[in-house]
């Protein structure tokens, strides 16, 4: 059984923490705040499905390196950046980190849920190909080996002759 997907909210503005929340809560979607980079880092577990919208501007580690960060640590969480400032470089760092999308705030709900739902959307087929791969790896991790007793078994021998 697989978790229901979340929505980490990672910004340091109090208000716009509560205004998402309150917005995932009225969509049915299941959310967490963090105020820091730090704070989000602390807690995440990359095996929980979900979506990160992460603002650009934190105070401490600015959301652009917890990108960064998350990708050293190999969490292919979709990340859909929100910023206030956006700006070319800036946005483009974001797309070269693998965020899925790169929006200015302030964005309307209704942008920002289809947005979100597009992101667990991704994780979900992410995350049934990886189980799907791992599935496939272990049966071929099972699979006898050429010449093994399933073969001996069933008297078929390899012939080594070029007649």
């Amino acid at each position: 059984m697989t978790a229901d997907p979340t929505v980490f909210v990672v910004d340091d503005n109090p208000a716009v923490r509560k205004s998402l929340q309150a917005l995932m809560n009225a969509a049915s979607l299941a959310s967490e705040t963090y105020a820091s980079s730090e704070e989000f880092l602390e807690t995440y577990d990359a095996r929980r499905p979900g979506c990160l919208v992460l603002d650009v501007r934190l105070r401490g580690r600015n959301g652009l390196d917890l990108q960064d960060e998350l990708r050293r640590r190999n969490a292919s969480v979709p990340i859909i950046v929100m910023t206030g400032y956006g700006d070319v470089p800036t946005s483009v760092r974001a797309f070269k980190g693998g965020a899925i999308d790169f929006l200015r705030k302030p964005v309307p709900p209704k942008a920002l849920l289809e947005r979100i739902r597009e992101a667990l959307r991704l994780d979900a087929q992410a995350r049934d190909a990886t189980a799907q791969h791992a599935e496939l790896a272990d049966r071929i991790a099972r699979e006898p080996e050429e010449g093994d007793d399933r073969r001996e078994a069933t008297g078929c021998r390899a012939s080594r002759s070029g007649a």
